[in-house]
């Protein structure tokens, strides 16, 4: 307090860390990385992962220890970076194959493929796409699933198509809309008919 002299600093360069990015990626190898930088820095300077690496279970390993896992989708979809670990001299970015994956069609703002964690449904996915466009209808909700060979009674038994009770999306009955590896889930829109109609002339 009372002091005449004041002083700021300011970082004017950063060194950088050595990390090796490997498993699933487009371009695997040992990358300089920031000492600023996290996974997705990583990530980003090995081109991403491919068609058949995971998004939702990119690993940062340091020594023989798995420090953090990062799930891209919370960074794509909600902008939440929270999970994106500062990285240290030696780390090892691993991204293993991709988990189970479902696709979502019909009235939702982004039509795609997604991949699954243990638990999640059919309100979470549709929830992974963006929503309901303003068109949808809750109630035409449908799952069609593959069913496994052992489980096929005969021809024309290798699909089950599942409607998604529009309860899901209210009040959450989680348990009536699991969604598996595979599935398709396709959301209608509001019929163009009407149920009824009056003409005031």
């Amino acid at each position: 307090p009372g002091a005449r002299t004041q002083f700021s600093i300011n970082v004017s360069r950063i060194g950088t860390n050595q990390v090796i990015v490997t498993g699933d990626v487009t371009q695997p190898n040992a990358y300089a990385i920031s000492r600023a930088g996290t996974a997705m820095d990583a990530l980003y300077k090995a081109q991403g992962p491919t068609e058949k690496g995971s998004l939702r279970n990119v690993q940062v390993r340091r020594g023989s220890r798995t420090v953090g896992v990062l799930d891209v989708y919370d960074y794509l979809i909600r902008g939440d970076a929270s999970t994106d670990l500062r990285l240290e001299n030696g780390d090892v970015i691993f991204v293993p194959p991709h988990g189970p994956r479902a696709r979502v069609i019909g009235a939702v703002l982004r039509s795609a493929t997604y991949e699954l964690k243990p638990g999640e449904n059919a309100a979470d996915l549709i929830q992974m796409a963006g929503g309901f466009t303003a068109d949808a209808d809750p109630g035409r909700v449908q799952i069609e699933r593959i069913i496994p060979p052992a489980q096929r009674r005969g021809l024309g038994t290798a699909r089950q198509i599942i409607e998604v009770p529009r309860a899901l999306f209210t009040n959450g009955a989680v348990s009536e809309a699991t969604i598996e590896d595979g599935d398709l889930v396709r959301v209608g829109e509001v019929p163009s008919h009407l149920a009824a109609r009056v003409a005031v002339e």
